[in-house]
């Protein structure tokens, strides 16, 4: 009996250490600033990450970082990637319109992938390379961001509110397990002799077999007798001297071949009580 309990509490001692290593080892959250090139880049190689613009002079921007910073502790291995487009120049080019349009190289690069950005703070989940979705402002009362998808300019009306942390991550990349990343290491040591195989496979085609058949009988024929031809003299007629020569005609056919306004951006307080 005391040997029981003394294993049951040597394995909640060993899964409490565990638990807590495993929450000790996660990164905290962090951001990562990046440039409108970098994050161009990212998105060519297919990478999933969550994408953030921002501006100076937002005051819905600060009021998310503020959030963030409070919160952070509590949602660890998360990860930002923050563009801060201040300087991009971007305005509508009439009055009403629903797009911006910029005459800077990092404007003009960011509404090439994101053609419906038009509030700050805008938070982009990309996932291998193509942006999914759009959290849209901030709502400091609720910690929520306005969801949206990427085809269109945001809806308030129509937009769905969804936590801040819930969002940010969704937008992460998938962590592979121990065991995945092993089987994923026993895939590509595998792969060479597969591709033998198969090369070895397309030189020598696989031969299948084919059932013999009986031969029909052969009936036995009479032998023939070789007999010397006989030339009948009296029908042999002298050629001609004056005998026409026959001609060898041509075909000498031949086949032919076949042939700036004023920089203009909204912030979504402005449209959402």
């Amino acid at each position: 009996m005391k040997l029981k309990r003394a294993i049951s509490s040597l394995v909640v001692l060993f899964l409490g250490l565990f638990m807590i290593a495993g929450c000790s080892s996660q990164k905290p959250f962090e951001t990562k600033d990046v440039s409108m090139s970098e994050a161009a880049q990212m998105m060519d190689e297919g990478q999933t990450f969550v994408l953030l613009f921002e501006r100076d002079n937002c005051p819905f921007c600060s009021a998310m970082n503020e959030y963030i910073e409070k919160t952070k502790k509590e949602h660890p291995g998360l990860t930002v990637w923050k563009v801060d487009a201040t300087s991009f120049e971007m305005y509508r080019e009439n009055e009403g319109d629903m797009t911006l349009i910029s005459n800077t190289d990092d404007g003009k690069a960011l509404l090439s992938r994101f053609p419906y950005y038009l509030y700050t703070p805008a938070i982009y989940l990309i996932k291998d390379g193509v942006p999914e979705s759009v959290g849209v402002g901030f709502d400091e009362s609720k910690g929520t961001v306005s969801v949206w998808d990427t085809n269109s300019t945001i809806q308030w009306d129509q937009s769905k509110p969804e936590d801040l942390w819930t969002f940010i991550e969704k937008g992460q990349p998938q962590q592979k397990s121990a065991a995945d990343q092993g089987q994923d290491q026993k895939t590509d040591e595998s792969k060479p002799e597969q591709d033998q195989k198969q090369d070895s496979s397309l030189q020598q085609p696989h031969e299948e077999s084919v059932p013999e058949q009986e031969e029909p009988p052969v009936e036995a024929e009479a032998p023939v007798t070789e007999e010397e031809p006989v030339i009948d003299e009296s029908a042999v007629v002298e050629e001609s001297d004056g005998a026409a020569e026959e001609e060898t005609v041509y075909d000498e056919s031949v086949i032919e071949p076949q042939s700036e306004q004023e920089f203009i951006e909204e912030d979504p307080e402005q449209v959402v009580e």
